[in-house]
């Protein structure tokens, strides 16, 4: 939605605010696309269920939807899990389709459904094999999406709800940066790396302003 965050708090513990709030799930429903959200855990979590119904969804994957012997981690259906299931439902989309994923595997405790490869039980050291191991499931994913048709018309963009305070840099504002990644056929610049600040806030007009959509 491109809001703000406010001094304290966040605006999804309102839901009578961010049912008010524009957003790129409606914009995109407006211009004829099928939109799909998905997400292993529990969607009541962090009110992310009354967002997205307010974002008007057509479509709320979550773990209800993954068999019992899927809910192989705290939270829910691992992020390797909830890949494979959106790799096969693509088929199966309206095109031209806007679909979100909310992966968890990265979120404490920091679990993994496979060997370690950074040796070590402190908390830093396992929150860098989730990450490894979420980095490992997103690069399958990009290539299971790149032997599609569809890949052409497509725009993958890859970003973090938040920053970490691991691993510990001793600079205060390295805990606040978060990776913002474009890829996708239909890119017309490739292997561009741009250097200025950006954050999440500039994502939604980004992407509506190249799709010339109207938005406000």
């Amino acid at each position: 939605s491109s809001y703000p965050a406010l001094p304290k708090g966040s605006i999804v513990n309102y839901p009578e605010k961010t049912a008010k709030l524009p957003g790129l799930g409606n914009l995109f429903l407006e211009n004829g696309y099928s939109t799909q959200f998905y997400y292993g855990g529990e969607p009541e979590f962090m009110n992310i269920k009354s967002y997205i119904s307010g974002q008007k969804f057509q479509q709320l994957i979550t773990k209800a939807d993954f068999k019992d012997a899927d809910m192989n981690s705290k939270w829910g259906a691992h992020d390797d899990v909830v890949m494979k299931k959106i790799v096969n439902d693509i088929s199966k989309m309206k095109e031209p389709f806007f679909t979100t994923w909310l992966t968890l595997s990265s979120h404490e405790p920091f679990e993994t459904p496979v060997p370690k490869v950074f040796n070590g039980n402190d908390k830093e050291t396992k929150f860098l094999n989730s990450l490894h191991y979420t980095d490992s499931v997103v690069y399958t994913f990009i290539n299971e999406l790149k032997k599609m048709p569809s890949w052409q018309n497509t725009i993958v963009i890859i970003s973090a709800d938040h920053g970490h305070y691991l691993p510990i840099t001793g600079k205060r504002a390295d805990d606040y940066r978060i990776p913002i990644i474009w890829l996708g056929g239909a890119l017309k610049k490739k292997n561009v790396v741009i250097g200025k600040t950006v954050n999440q806030l500039d994502m939604a007009g980004s992407l509506t302003y190249q799709l010339h959509f109207p938005d406000n």
